[in-house]
């Protein structure tokens, strides 16, 4: 018995032996002869950073909306969940796979997509942008002890910032609030198991305006239970809610974790809702491959006009909450979103990490 356990405790150590070549050599290897780095050309998105030059960010030409008259779907594969964390070559290997063996996204992307410059302006420097109004606001978050979230991947331990964050939304933004239910959360731009990549210039709504299109969606694709999907259920309407009240908006959250300076190189911009209008969304059903389970969902592309608004708040802080407005009950008023590449940041900031979530606000039903 004794042999067997020395036995197997140095199979353990042999194993993890290996286990850490294959991390520090083995893995290396692989990155450089299947996917070796590519070597970005200097472009407007690389110049040296200028602390003089304005936060403004005009005629950004990078911004894809969905061309006129395009109905879009869009399937991911796994690359989509394993991109973050997973070693470059696994990844690039298993996203050849995908394109032999379905219809190719940069295609689809091409046919379905243009680029259009925009102007994304410093909201810091707009005060007459109020969330009522525009749909958007910043919230200051200071007197929170944020180093009591030990993990903001947790399900568990981000409750106690979001107990914190519902006191300051019913004190600011929605007094009349008879409830505010947080929904999932999810990490964008980390390394861990379960990140997702940040959404890149693409403007969209996480859930189209468009009731009647999600209904008729979701009788082919059904939402899961609302244990597991809280939003879809709460949009369509079948969630457990008191008699007396009814769903408000669903807002967006949307804050920096895990840096050691402010967001620079990738910072959410949002569009005031006041230039954006029902005939600018094109219902976009999304299908994402989770390996184990797909999700399916109705998103809302976005059509441009040159009337649209876009802003953005420059260096935004671990204590500064943006919070959005992500779907309107029984009127058209939204916010679309997007992140983008500043062109204008310090070499030694670290990249965006972030955490979002969504609230659905209720009110007492009139």
């Amino acid at each position: 018995m004794v042999r067997c356990s020395l036995f197997d405790l140095k199979s353990l150590s042999i194993a993890a032996a290996l286990g850490a070549i294959a991390v520090k050599v083995i893995n290396p290897f692989l990155n450089d002869w299947i996917a070796p780095p590519v070597e970005l050309s200097k472009d407007a998105h690389s110049t040296p950073y200028d602390p003089e030059k304005s936060t403004d960010i005009m005629e950004y030409p990078d911004m894809g909306f969905v061309r006129e008259g395009q109905q879009v779907e869009l399937n991911m594969g796994l690359t989509f969940i394993l991109q973050q964390s997973f070693p470059r070559w696994f990844v690039t290997l298993l996203q050849r796979y995908e394109a032999r063996n379905s219809n190719s996204n940069e295609i689809q992307m091409k046919r379905d997509y243009e680029s259009k410059n925009v102007n994304i302006l410093d909201a810091r420097q707009r005060d007459y942008l109020k969330f009522d109004e525009a749909g958007f606001a910043l919230l200051d978050m200071s007197d929170f002890n944020f180093s009591s979230v030990v993990n903001w991947r947790s399900q568990q331990d981000i409750k106690l910032f979001q107990s914190a964050l519902e006191a300051k939304l019913r004190k600011e933004l929605f007094p009349q609030a008879t409830r505010i239910v947080f929904t999932y959360s999810v990490v964008r731009g980390g390394s861990q198991f379960g990140d997702q990549p940040a959404a890149i210039n693409a403007p969209h709504l996480d859930y189209s305006q468009n009731d009647t299109a999600r209904h008729e969606f979701h009788q082919s694709w059904p939402p899961f239970d609302y244990k597991y999907n809280k939003e879809q259920h709460i949009l369509m309407g079948t969630a457990p809610t008191d008699e007396d009240e009814v769903l408000s908006v669903l807002l967006g959250i949307w804050k920096p974790i895990y840096m050691n300076n402010p967001v620079c190189d990738h910072p959410l911009a949002v569009m005031d809702g006041r230039t954006f209008h029902q005939n600018q969304e094109v219902p976009h059903p999304i299908h994402i491959n989770f390996g184990i389970f797909t999700f399916h969902n109705l998103n809302g592309g976005v059509k441009y006009n040159e009337s649209q608004k876009w802003y953005y708040y420059p260096f935004q802080k671990e204590e500064e909450v943006l919070v959005f407005t992500q779907y309107t009950k029984d009127d058209y008023f939204c916010t679309p979103h997007g992140s983008f590449e500043n062109p204008n940041c310090p070499d030694d900031y670290d990249t965006r990490v972030s955490v979002e979530m969504r609230a659905a606000v209720f009110v007492k039903k009139l």
